[in-house]
């Protein structure tokens, strides 16, 4: 017996897709063992969990509430009361966020989740050479603040 019926469903079938059908933890093809992180995370008040210094979003309604994250082959698994709320393939990338705009879907400022303003930049203008009226001697700015230093 390989002790899986103790698991729970969801790292059952996990398990289950890395074993032989014999039930022997033999590796029918690949690596002779599956990476599985799992842990919990609270949703912070941008509808997004915090996963290796990444930011994943999840539906809004779910702010402030305790979700399981699961993190195996290279995607990131958010559940809720055992159901998946949102899946995202994990990025390389560090202090990124990989966000769903369908999970903001009812929130004021949805349209612009993950949208960055940038001013444009206009061409810049040629200056113009210094008129005689700008050119002035400095003594005559020091006649008017009365003294020289």
């Amino acid at each position: 017996m390989c002790g899986c019926t103790a698991l729970p469903a969801r790292r059952r079938s996990i398990v289950s897709s890395a074993t032989n059908v014999s039930g022997s933890s033999r590796s029918v093809v690949g690596p002779p063992f599956v990476q599985v992180r799992e842990f919990s995370r609270r949703v912070h008040s941008d509808a997004c969990v915090e996963v290796d210094t990444c930011r994943y979003s999840v539906p809004w309604r779910l702010i402030g509430e305790t979700v399981t994250v699961l993190v195996v082959d290279g995607e990131v698994r958010i559940e809720a009361a055992g159901e998946q709320v949102a899946c995202h393939a994990q990025t390389t990338l560090r202090r990124s966020a990989v966000i769903d705009r369908s999970h903001l879907s009812g929130v004021v400022g949805a349209h612009c989740a993950g949208v960055t303003w940038l001013p444009r930049q206009t061409p810049a203008q040629p200056v113009a050479p210094l008129t005689g009226e700008l050119l002035r001697p400095l003594t005559e700015y020091e006649a008017a603040l009365g003294g020289t230093w």
